[in-house]
Formats: structure tokens, sequence, C-alpha cells
């Protein structure tokens, strides 16, 4: 087994009456404490996990799935595949949700999902439109370079591109 976290970038964009701005980029790292569903709350996922993405360990590949968390404010939910729908364990048991498998990621590779979505501000009340981009990958912590997702393309590309009307 090889010393292994997961990398990821984020790159969000809001649209606002002023137009289209990169409203933040961020690289954080993580260790085992990312290889979980989350938990009931979903405050707590939002600030501890990777908003709308969950990853698995099994073996030496990584399991990327997409979740609709329906947190508070983002909209609209998706519906659709649930692959934890009859898992009695699971904060996403009986929900009509889409929690599906994005991809896998062997070692060396590294994956992007897109996806967007309608939020209100909190302290404002201005609705804006997110547009959400993030690379993962699995990968030696000796290999992490500089600009390392710019190098190649992504091996896997999964979009959730809602009409945002």
């Amino acid at each position: 087994m090889f010393d292994c976290e997961v990398l990821l970038q984020s790159l969000i964009y809001w649209q606002t009456a002023d137009g289209l701005k990169q409203h933040g980029e961020k690289f954080k790292k993580f260790g085992n404490e990312i290889f979980t569903e989350g938990k009931y709350e979903t405050y707590w996922n939002y600030h501890n996990l990777i908003a709308n993405i969950r990853i698995f360990k099994e073996d030496n590949i990584y399991k990327i799935m997409f979740c609709d968390e329906n947190f508070y404010s983002h909209r609209p939910t998706r519906h659709g595949h649930n692959e934890s729908y009859m898992n009695k364990k699971s904060p996403f048991k009986y929900k009509d949700r889409i929690f599906e498998t994005a991809f896998r990621l062997d070692k060396n590779e590294y994956g992007r999902i897109i996806y967007n979505e309608r939020n209100v501000e909190h302290d404002t009340g201005i609705w804006y439109y997110g547009l959400h981009t993030y690379n993962i990958i699995n990968c030696d912590k000796s290999d992490f370079k500089e600009k390392m997702f710019f190098r190649k393309n992504p091996d896997y590309e999964y979009k959730q591109l809602k009409q945002l009307f």
C-alpha cells in the first residue's frame, strides 16, 4: 500500500448582475478523514468534506461519487440514481437525490468534476450562480508538483450541469 492522500483543486465562479467572476480557488490535501459518506448533518459535511463529493478507498483505487446534499441554500435539487438508497446506515438512505459514482481513480490518475448551482447569499439574500470545478488526483505525496493539474488533461471528467433559470 502506498502513502497517499487526496489532493483537491477547487475553482469557483459566481455569476451576478455584474457578470461572471472567479470567486475562489483553493488547494486542499486530505488524509483518511475524507473516506466517508459524511454525517446526517449537512452543515458539517459542507465545511469538513468536499461539497457534493464523496470519496471512498477500495484497495488503492479511489471511488469518486457525486452527491446532492441539498444544502439549505443550494438549488436546484438533483434527483436520480442513489446508490445508497437502501443502505440503512447511509445519510442518503431513502432519499430521492443523486448519489452516484462519477469515476474511479487508480494511482497517478486524476479526474475532474464540474457542476453548477443557484444560491442565495446568506447575508444579503441576493441570488448568484455558481460553477464548481474540482480536480482530484490519486498519487503519492512525493509526486505532488506545482501545476500538476495543468500537465495533462484529466483521465476522467464528470459533469452535472443543470438549467438554472
